[in-house]
């Protein structure tokens, strides 16, 4: 691989100018060194640099250069130049000395060849997440405004087309056959008060952790829980039990708070963490813990939270305030498993690609490092070489 200054041979660098087709810009305040080809001509921004690899398409192409401009191999040295003094900027004179490397024209549309491929199956995964999203958000908002009739098995008429199916309620128009409870009369909340520390003369314990929480809506053995100690109180009070269902109790924003997940599956001994709050059921037989889990995610439900989060920079329920949150429910049990089980066949799918798609950044990460450094060889045949020359 050859090794240039981007000043010899790409001097055409401005932070404000009418950009070409072809040419590749890149960021050079804030998220330094994020860069894109331009499909079409348009007008340079300020915080933008464009660069014009046009003009030397002997020794590199653009894709090419943008492949590397976004690799951490370039942005390991854009971090040595700015790190030390606080700038979120980089300064035009430095950026144009930072160095390029890049291998022979036919290796390089092999590399471009290949990670174009990853990231458009990358970008077809997206848009599969972002549909099973949608058909979630659309599932959900049924299921919890219509039920399910247990004489069809199927979704009951709008309550416009069939309004002696419905009643009024605190939260609206509701089935017939449900009712609106206050939160306290069908949930125990636990607030936890479990740190981080690990103490030699405690029980040595899994945690559940408020990004556990965060990130999840169903706890099982395939999470990676983190290490922790407890007394024996604290054993006794917060060991999480299948079909708790758990809370965010704080967040810096109240439209974010009481994030909601369920345990899944029997653990000897996870114990739930700081910043969370439990909702147990006080009767598996009237409230299902994974159906309660769904209704939080309802933006209806959540809003009621939302309005009970106390504070100014950071927010944080009280028990007072969870307790005094409105539920529906229906009065049969089978209702709530049926409409758990219908949105739990979407999360799966939706977890599934969500799965998938860390697996595909990875693999994309790691070519970009193997292929942009030269570590990984590409063999080109003389005939390809000498097509292309």
């Amino acid at each position: 691989k050859d090794l240039i200054n981007l000043d010899t041979e790409f001097a055409n660098l401005h932070s404000s100018r009418t950009v070409k087709t072809g040419d590749v810009v890149t960021v050079h305040t804030g998220d330094v060194g994020v860069s894109s080809v331009i499909p079409k001509e348009l007008n340079g921004a300020h915080g933008f640099a464009t660069i014009n690899p046009r003009l030397k398409k002997e020794f590199i192409l653009p894709e090419y250069y943008c492949w590397f401009l976004n690799s951490d191999i370039f942005k390991e040295q854009v971090y040595q130049v700015i790190t030390g003094d606080g700038r979120n900027n980089l300064n035009l004179n430095d950026f144009i000395h930072l160095k390029v490397s890049f291998p022979s024209l036919p290796i390089q549309k092999k590399i471009i060849e290949y990670l174009n491929l990853t990231s458009s199956i990358i970008e077809k995964t997206q848009a599969a997440i972002a549909k099973y999203k949608a058909i979630k958000q659309g599932v959900l908002n049924d299921l919890f405004t219509r039920g399910i009739d247990s004489k069809t098995g199927k979704l009951r008429p709008k309550q416009e087309d069939a309004p002696e199916f419905y009643k009024e309620s605190m939260l609206g128009w509701i089935p017939k056959e449900w009712d609106s409870i206050l939160l306290k009369v069908v949930i125990d909340p636990i607030m936890s008060n479990v740190d981080k520390h690990i103490k030699d003369d405690e029980t040595k314990i899994l945690l559940c952790n408020y990004m556990d929480v965060y990130s999840n809506r169903y706890l099982t053995q395939a999470i990676s829980f983190s290490g922790g100690s407890v007394n024996v109180a604290e054993m006794n009070r917060f060991i999480l039990k299948v079909q708790d269902v758990i809370i965010t109790k704080d967040s810096e924003t109240p439209d974010d708070i009481a994030v909601p997940t369920v345990v899944c599956t029997e653990f000897e001994n996870l114990i739930c963490g700081y910043h969370l709050c439990i909702l147990r059921s006080k009767n598996q037989e009237i409230l299902e813990g994974e159906f309660l889990m769904l209704q939080l995610q309802l933006p209806a439900i959540n809003k009621q939270f939302a309005i009970r989060a106390n504070g100014s920079t950071r927010y944080g329920l009280t028990i007072t305030g969870i307790e005094s949150v409105y539920l529906k429910i229906p009065k049969e049990i089978d209702e709530q498993k049926e409409i758990s089980k219908r949105l739990k066949t979407i999360d799966n799918k939706l977890n599934s690609e969500q799965n998938y798609l860390q697996k595909l950044q990875h693999i994309k990460s790691g070519l970009m490092a193997d292929l942009l450094s030269g570590r990984k060889l590409i063999n080109v045949s003389a005939e390809t070489e000498n097509q292309t020359n």
